[in-house]
């Protein structure tokens, strides 16, 4: 199976897993591949919304049922679960919107809401609109950085020649001054 038959048959199941656990990287492929005409964009977008809500209340679910006894058990998310405490008490509506576009928090901020003495409702209702603006955001922008993408890869081949050539100059001038010094200081050596 090639890497073109697999998006087409697995890529919206990939995503959803992608998107349940981290999210980014998974999002930006799928966009490319979006952009690239392998996948749908609308369907990227829906299935990194529901992928990303799935996973953000599965980890809100386990934050009510465990709670703070399972992060103290933890001591890679003491750092993180103290920044996103600190966080909610000051800006709780901001953090419940945007945590997922803060990488390495995607994972522990749920479980830490899940912890607190946040409505599950309120929590719920804010966990839609912040998965609805980052799988609309994130998805839209990942398609257009594949266009990007592929410009720069195109410009490079149409241009490889010059750059070729451009890199060959600045490195014999470079050879040439360092070479030009060698001998300037071999020759003040020698008075």
């Amino acid at each position: 199976m090639t890497l073109e038959q697999l998006i087409l048959q697995y890529g919206y199941i990939i995503l959803f897993i992608g998107t349940f656990v981290e999210g980014e990287t998974t999002i930006i492929l799928a966009g490319i591949a979006a952009y690239q005409g392998y996948l749908d964009l609308s369907l990227v977008i829906a299935v990194s919304f529901l992928g990303g809500i799935a996973g953000d209340q599965t980890f809100f679910i386990l934050g009510r049922i465990y709670g703070k006894p399972f992060i103290e058990k933890r001591p890679n998310w003491k750092v993180p679960a103290d920044k996103v405490n600190e966080l909610l008490e000051k800006h709780k509506h901001l953090v419940l919107i945007s945590f997922r576009f803060f990488y390495g928090f995607r994972t522990v901020t749920p479980f830490v809401i899940g912890a607190s003495h946040l409505s599950t409702a309120y929590v719920v209702t804010m966990n839609f609109i912040g998965a609805s603006f980052w799988a609309v955001s994130m998805g839209i922008a990942s398609f257009y950085f594949g266009k990007t993408i592929e410009l720069v890869v195109h410009s490079v081949y149409e241009y490889q020649k010059w750059v070729f050539l451009s890199v060959i100059f600045v490195a014999s001038i470079i050879w040439l001054i360092h070479f030009y010094n060698i001998r300037r200081i071999r020759k003040e050596k020698e008075l």
